[in-house]
């Protein structure tokens, strides 16, 4: 998905041309999550599970890893897959004590992010937080560092997309900071800024800079409404974040509900089915854009590759068709829900 002069890296429409041919799918993958796998052969092994099923928008930032996501991001996209879109951020940095603990996240792998889910209660991960990470930063210093450090760890002289990341709500952009970004891309050593963060942020920021924003990445799922204007291209995460369960919930106490859209999605919504539905509401909200994946199973990333490959064949009038019966079943499940 690595765009032409003139276009923005990770808006593509269903017909583009990548590195997999026509129609590879809009998926991207998510590097957040890439080292609760202890070895860093099942790590690259999981990254090529995702660029084999045609995944070609791989996104990342200095954090993640604890600092170690984009050098092992940097080894596997270079020779035949360095056509790939690499995406990373600023902003957010890791501190000392987390660089310290990085050698010890892949051999704790799950059994690390089980405890933190079990006591993940808000103010033991602020105090986690602040211990493993730096405090926010957007300053144009700063972003000009993280350029620097991500293109080194990275193994690129080009960052495709360089997005702020997570901007705490009512933090600004500095008055600098949109024309560096903005000299950044002319000089192509940046293909395109966005911001990663809510869209509530993504709204005062276009306010602030009195247009819309090159790129916008933010969260997503059944109970949002699609966002427009703010953007000239939009990816979306989190769109199974905690819903999956929800939702499964409600379909196995109303069975009338369960088989009533199976019928008129004309696929079942038990076991894996729902997911799969979830993920074809998102690509027909989010239109032309990329929707984030993030999975540490390759049989998850088939699955849900798969169900990217189909949207993308379906014909013009039966996408819109099945874009309008996911529309009113994800508006049935959020007033049954509550």
């Amino acid at each position: 998905m690595r765009s032409d002069a003139g276009t923005v890296p990770g808006q593509r429409s269903e017909d583009d041309h990548g590195p997999h041919g026509p129609m590879a799918c809009r998926l991207g993958f998510g590097c957040a999550s890439l080292f609760r796998l202890r070895g860093r052969r099942e790590r690259l092994r999981l990254l090529a599970c995702a660029y084999d099923n045609g995944i070609e928008h791989f996104d990342t930032a200095p954090m993640y890893g604890l600092g170690a996501s984009e050098r092992e991001l940097g080894a596997f996209a270079s020779g035949p897959r360095g056509n790939v879109t690499l995406l990373t951020k600023f902003g957010r940095s890791v501190a000392p004590l987390g660089r310290a603990a990085r050698p010890l996240q892949a051999p704790l792998g799950r059994r690390v992010t089980a405890a933190l889910d079990t006591i993940a209660r808000e103010g033991v991960v602020r105090r986690v937080n602040a211990a493993l990470y730096r405090p926010p930063d957007y300053g144009v210093a700063a972003a000009r560092g993280s350029l620097e450090a991500s293109c080194r760890r990275l193994g690129r002289d080009r960052i495709d997309i360089l997005a702020v990341h997570d901007p705490p709500p009512g933090v600004l952009p500095p008055d600098d900071l949109p024309g560096w970004l903005d000299e950044a891309c002319a000089s192509g050593r940046v293909g395109a800024w966005g911001l990663a963060g809510h869209h509530s942020t993504a709204v005062a920021w276009g306010h602030h800079l009195d247009r819309p924003l090159p790129v916008l990445q933010y969260q997503s799922d059944y109970r949002s409404a699609p966002v427009a204007g703010m953007a000239d291209s939009y990816i979306t995460y989190g769109f199974l974040r905690g819903q999956l369960a929800r939702i499964r919930s409600l379909l196995d106490t109303r069975p009338d509900l369960c088989e009533h859209w199976s019928g008129r999605l004309q696929m079942s919504l038990a076991g894996d089915g729902l997911a799969d539905a979830l993920l074809e509401h998102e690509l027909a909200k989010n239109v032309g854009g990329v929707v984030l994946i993030a999975s540490s199973r390759e049989q998850r990333i088939v699955r849900a590759a798969t169900v990217a490959h189909r949207h993308a064949q379906q014909r013009p009038a039966e996408r819109i068709r099945r874009a309008a019966i996911l529309t009113d079943f994800a508006t049935a499940c959020r007033l049954a829900s509550g």
